[in-house]
């Protein structure tokens, strides 16, 4: 019995050091997921990458407004490094002259978008990256593998 106990616990252990956002986030109304408009790109192409929002509630809610700190994406590549980075920045909007727009339960709206060109492959085999949104300390959610092949 010994052995099976050590197994779940290595298995405990690694699930938890792996700090890796879900595919989907939830906050408020809404479940975050992001998603790059390809899987595959040679480099110099531009990835365009969108986060969605879809409202998971029985009820109408506001979507994107001046939302005070605006949120962030990075590229992760499979060493873990960050090799693109946008940044957050203050007050997104002072006085919005129009009111959001309302998502209906179960619609979905585009929150936030980005776009990255990679830099070729250093080696023979394609780059894998990953492309994590961030908002405040409230929600992070990673897309789908984002391969990059030598032009």
């Amino acid at each position: 019995m010994r052995p099976r106990r050590l197994i779940v616990t290595l298995l405990a252990l690694t699930a938890c050091a792996s700090a890796r956002p879900p595919d989907r986030a939830r906050s408020g109304c809404y479940e975050y997921s992001i998603a790059a408009d390809r899987d595959l790109y040679r480099a110099g192409q531009t990835v365009h990458l969108t986060v969605e929002a879809r409202n998971v509630t029985s009820h109408s809610c506001p979507g994107p407004r001046c939302r005070g700190i605006t949120p962030w994406f990075e590229i992760i590549g499979a060493d873990r490094r960050t090799v693109f980075r946008t940044y957050p920045v203050g007050v997104e909007c002072a006085r919005p002259t129009t009111p959001p727009p309302v998502v209906r339960p179960g619609h979905g709206t585009v929150w936030d978008t980005c776009t990255w060109s990679p830099a070729p492959p250093t080696t023979p085999s394609p780059d894998r990256y990953t492309a994590r949104w961030h908002w405040l300390d409230a929600v992070s959610v990673d897309s789908p593998v984002i391969i990059v092949t030598r032009a």
